[in-house]
């Protein structure tokens, strides 16, 4: 990974330990809101989990703890943007939310960071407006009438689909729930709706080097030649199977009427030419959140500008992370209509005769 894989506040804390309060810092005091009570303080070096709500009432009556950090301003080896590349450190999350969570898991309780209430002993306040990550969920007018039409389409679905595709179809309904407050989550469900349906899609004969070539070439070493094919067998079934299988799966079921006009197409709209590549990133980008604890980049939880498909910037960084355009995913709204539009072209391929 980066220079420095530790968590924020450790670093933190030890520019303090190490120069004491003779540096630029800034004192931060967060709202934190809890449904149980907790009593006395927290006081860890340069952060403090005190009391503000001291009434002790009835169970699961909201009341807030306050928390406050103590920030160095330039900590050393704090070298800004510049020096963010791919490998850089980046959990999704800050100070702040290291603490809460740490705290959360430990307590085991609920603990939700509010957001600030003073700074360097002044008030202050910052509500950000609501963010709308998927425009399309609120605008328009729906008619009634028409659902009629696709009950009929749900009821002649066949039968063998119809707990897979309810489940999946619950799997969707959850994303769209959750996709303002948690995009990466509701991306994960997203995906995970594809995978309920594609377990049975034929993706023909898978080598190892199709899935990884420096792997292939170190079990192409090997010189048992029924070890060599049974491993190799065995490694494509693991990790190149279920991701072929999720991407051939949607492009199988995109129809034309999912795209706009072709000259139509603007910067930061996603081109049929480009959704295979971006539909293995996608999952790639799931293994890695799921299995190597690699968080969505920062761009999915904000509105995408001009209501772009992708963002259309040449890189993004947040603190030493550095994300490139060759590797960015869809934002969460593209992804959102391009498995709706499966789920419903699914049912108009398995219509019973």
């Amino acid at each position: 990974m980066g220079d420095d894989d530790r968590l924020y506040f450790i670093r933190n804390m030890e520019v303090f330990e190490e120069k004491g309060e003779d540096l630029e810092y800034w004192v931060t005091e967060y709202e934190v809101e809890v449904d149980s009570f907790f009593g006395s303080l927290c006081e860890y070096g340069p952060y403090q989990l005190v009391q503000w709500d001291t009434s002790i009432d009835a169970k699961g009556r909201k009341r807030s703890l306050c928390l406050i950090v103590k920030e160095a301003v330039f900590p050393d080896g704090s070298k800004g943007f510049k020096t963010a590349h791919k490998k850089g450190f980046y959990h999704g999350g800050g100070i702040t939310q290291e603490l809460i969570a740490l705290a959360s898991l430990y307590f085991r309780k609920r603990l939700k960071l509010l957001g600030m209430v003073r700074q360097n002993d002044k008030p202050l306040r910052i509500k950000l407006p609501k963010q709308r990550i998927d425009e399309a969920l609120i605008s328009g007018e729906s008619h009634l009438f028409k659902l009629r039409e696709w009950l009929e389409k749900i009821r002649k679905l066949e039968p063998t689909y119809h707990q897979s595709y309810m489940f999946a179809v619950n799997l969707y309904c959850q994303a769209l729930n959750i996709i303002e407050d948690r995009p990466d989550v509701a991306y994960l469900n997203l995906i995970s709706t594809i995978e309920t349906l594609c377990q049975d899609t034929d993706v023909g004969e898978v080598k190892l080097s199709d899935v990884d070539s420096e792997l292939a070439k170190m079990v192409g070493e090997i010189k048992d030649e029924d070890l060599r094919n049974r491993l190799e067998k065995a490694i494509c079934e693991k990790e190149g199977l279920i991701r072929r299988k999720f991407v051939k799966f949607i492009l199988d079921h995109v129809e034309g009427n999912f795209w706009g006009v072709s000259n139509s197409y603007k910067d930061g709209d996603v081109r049929p030419d480009e959704l295979e590549d971006l539909l293995n990133k996608i999952y790639k980008q799931r293994s890695r959140t799921l299995h190597n604890g690699e968080p969505f980049p920062p761009y999915i939880f904000s509105s995408p500008q001009f209501g772009a498909d992708i963002p259309m910037g040449e890189w993004t960084v947040v603190g030493e992370r550095k994300w490139f355009k060759e590797d960015y995913i869809p934002n969460p709204h593209f992804f959102e209509r391009l498995v709706n539009h499966v789920l419903k072209v699914f049912v108009e391929r398995h219509q019973v005769k």
